[in-house]
């Protein structure tokens, strides 16, 4: 029936080509020059109506190929259902929630700020987000602690290890989605692969907000230094130089560089430096106000807050480190 429909196509096609070219040979001398141009343009049309409908062949062919492995799927559905049985996990569920209970997720409350104080009041001031992470520590705490709604997204490039992801990733974040806060988490060491990207978010009034979570460190690396190295430290300290190298402990660190805030003053951005836990939540509310600008917020982050729980190279689940 198919093959039937497609040559009958063809036949009223080739009856088209033959009329059409009649029609130009017995009027060639008659017809004003508007009309030829028309036939012409008929011709084309249906040149490429024909090249259509000459694929219909092919097109039925794929229907059928797809009908006849969709059927070949639902058989296989179907047996594999004659092998499953209802299961009760309430008792499962019961044993994960002891296990929550057992061991919460939750960082040691210290006097100085830490990581959750920050990211728990991003989950209290801002009722609709897009969180944008970079890469190492800062990445791990959000992802433990950060809230994520129907109205809070999170970004983060996976296991990638693409230090320096977070600004630029903000930046596509709130060109996409203008009318939503967008929040990007950075460490210092990732925050400076792509700082000058921030030119682009103050050229484009861009108004992110960008978090570095300042521990002086490249954080993650150290944490495997100190767990698993004895705390043989090489590479990691972003204040160490001439002035102290071979000489920790024993000489004052050098200042830390850059400074984020006037690193953003000449860029065109705004900074605010956190210490207290008390001014985390004044210095999001003055940055979410800002309709183009956008902002730097520096935490000084104790470089001793590890990211646990965690698994050793080489280890299972069972050789899992819950503190140390």
């Amino acid at each position: 029936m198919k093959n039937k429909i497609v040559l009958s196509y063809r036949f009223i096609i080739l009856v088209y080509y033959l009329l059409a070219f009649l029609i130009v040979i017995m009027n060639i001398n008659h017809l004003e020059r508007v009309l030829i141009y028309s036939l012409i343009l008929i011709i084309l049309f249906g040149l490429v109506m024909s090249i259509y409908i000459m694929s219909i062949p092919k097109l039925l062919l794929k229907s059928e190929y797809i009908e006849k492995n969709l059927s070949t799927v639902k058989e296989a559905i179907d047996k594999m259902l004659e092998y499953v049985t209802e299961c009760d996990t309430e008792k499962w569920r019961a044993q994960v929630e002891t296990w929550k209970e057992e061991h919460p997720m939750k960082m040691k409350r210290k006097p100085i700020m830490t990581p959750q104080d920050v990211i728990d009041t991003i989950n209290k001031v801002f009722d609709a987000a897009i969180i944008v992470t970079d890469v190492g520590q800062h990445q791990m705490f959000t992802a433990q602690f950060i809230e994520i709604t129907h109205k809070k997204q999170l970004l983060m490039s996976g296991g990638l290890g693409t230090m320096g992801y977070g600004l630029p990733g903000a930046i596509g974040a709130k060109i996409g989605n203008p009318d939503t806060p967008v929040i990007s988490i950075s460490g210092d060491g990732g925050m400076q692969m792509n700082i000058q990207e921030l030119a682009t978010a103050v050229l484009e009034e861009l108004p992110i907000i960008s978090c570095i979570f300042n521990n002086n460190n490249l954080g993650m690396v150290r944490q495997w230094q100190k767990l698993f190295y004895g705390k043989r430290y090489s590479m990691t300290c972003l204040r160490a130089g001439a002035a102290c190298r071979g000489k920790c402990g024993e000489v004052p660190c050098p200042e830390y560089t850059p400074n984020f805030l006037k690193l953003a003053e000449s860029y065109g951005a705004k900074g605010i430096h956190v210490s207290k836990v008390e001014e985390i939540e004044p210095a999001f509310r003055e940055a979410m106000q800002s309709k183009k600008t956008p902002y730097i917020i520096e935490f000084d982050i104790d470089p001793e807050d590890l990211v646990y729980p965690m698994i050793q190279p080489g280890g299972t689940l069972e050789d899992m480190i819950m503190d140390c």
